[in-house]
């Protein structure tokens, strides 16, 4: 079964008739890619329920708008269309809720009380925006990149020193590196509180802090779970990660909703040729050029994504035509370097792993 699956079968039991597994984590972690701006509150002192604010939600917005959406979304409207009368889910608060996009950075985070003792910080994923999308690629060559301060503010300000709570922090895709990043860099004395850290087919980290002690003092308290034909949680480095199952492939196993769930846990499994093979040609390629490389490539890249006034996925979609002859127009204007390291990426995306990248991704 999948994720609606695992609902539809534990939905009617509390936290205390069935303890939290990591299936629920993922819950969580979908939660926060939802606009909640106008129904979750900003603080700590306000809270509402998941299935008040779902309410809300779906008065809010309308079928139309959610089709418009980028696929994280889409995947966590199906979520709560699920979990909002569910005796599981329905009565938790959530609160805290942390909204950020410029051109330049994408963020959102909000807390969850799941008893008196836990409670819970989900980071969303890249979105529908292309300002997330370059913040992802700016992660090859800066550290921390501005969603990852605010996901470490966002912690420092949220755990308080003198709660009893455990935190549990966790995200999908760059959420969970958001999760990763703020579990490592928060304040050593509110560290202590730190229960465990979830990320859900999230990028890793530059090389350099693989080895740094931030990343060693959570190293134990740290689950790095991927889907056995991973993109985006194989780019950069990670000591650890769990491997379970997907009925996709390539990029389209990045959804949550195709990960195979067995009662209460994940199906595991081994990792695909194809993404072992990606995973080495992308990292072989971010140690190839130098930070300052990399920095002037992708400035240059989103360039054209501006100049085109591309500012979403579903922008992109509704006018692709007109959209892909605006920026194969824009490209021939790139200087050689840049296009030379382009093709080169191209390749690099296209070698050994070129099956389980595009396989039912063009038909899609």
């Amino acid at each position: 079964m999948n994720l609606i699956g695992y609902i539809e079968k534990y939905g009617d039991l509390s936290f205390k008739e069935k303890k939290i597994n990591k299936i629920d984590y993922l819950v969580f972690a979908l939660l926060s890619y939802l606009d909640f701006d106008g129904i979750v509150s900003n603080n700590s002192k306000n809270k509402i329920t998941i299935g008040y604010a779902c309410h809300l939600f779906f008065s809010k917005y309308n079928e139309s708008y959610f089709r418009k959406q980028g696929l994280g979304i889409r995947s966590s409207i199906k979520l709560m269309k699920k979990i909002q009368y569910t005796e599981r889910f329905c009565n938790l608060e959530i609160y805290n809720y942390k909204y950020v996009c410029s051109r330049d950075v994408q963020f959102s985070a909000l807390t969850i009380d799941v008893n008196d003792s836990l409670k819970v910080i989900s980071y969303e994923g890249t979105d529908d925006l292309v300002a997330g999308w370059k913040e992802d690629f700016k992660m090859s060559y800066e550290f921390p990149v501005e969603a990852q301060k605010l996901a470490i503010k966002y912690a420092n300000k949220t755990i308080n020193f003198f709660d009893k709570s455990k935190y549990v922090l966790c995200g999908h895709s760059k959420g969970g590196n958001l999760s990763l990043v703020s579990g490592m860099c928060m304040n050593p004395l509110k560290k202590i509180h730190l229960e465990h850290i979830y990320s859900f087919d999230g990028p890793g980290v530059i090389f350099k802090k693989i080895n740094s002690l931030k990343y060693k003092s959570i190293y134990n308290r740290y689950s790095h779970i991927v889907p056995n034909s991973s993109v985006f949680g194989l780019l950069f480095y990670d000591l650890k990660y769990t491997v379970i199952k997907s009925n996709q492939v390539g990029l389209l196993s990045h959804d949550a909703y195709t990960w195979m769930i067995k009662d209460d846990d994940f199906l595991y499994t081994s990792m695909k040729t194809g993404s072992k093979a990606f995973y080495k040609s992308f990292n072989e390629w971010v140690s190839k050029y130098s930070n300052k490389e990399k920095k002037y490539f992708v400035e240059q890249l989103f360039m054209v994504f501006e100049k085109c006034h591309i500012l979403s996925i579903s922008s992109f979609k509704e006018k692709r035509m007109e959209y892909i002859l605006d920026v194969i127009g824009e490209f021939k204007n790139l200087d050689d370097e840049t296009k030379g390291m382009l093709v080169e990426f191209i390749k690099m995306m296209l070698s050994d792993s070129k099956d389980m990248l595009i396989n039912k991704v063009i038909g899609k």
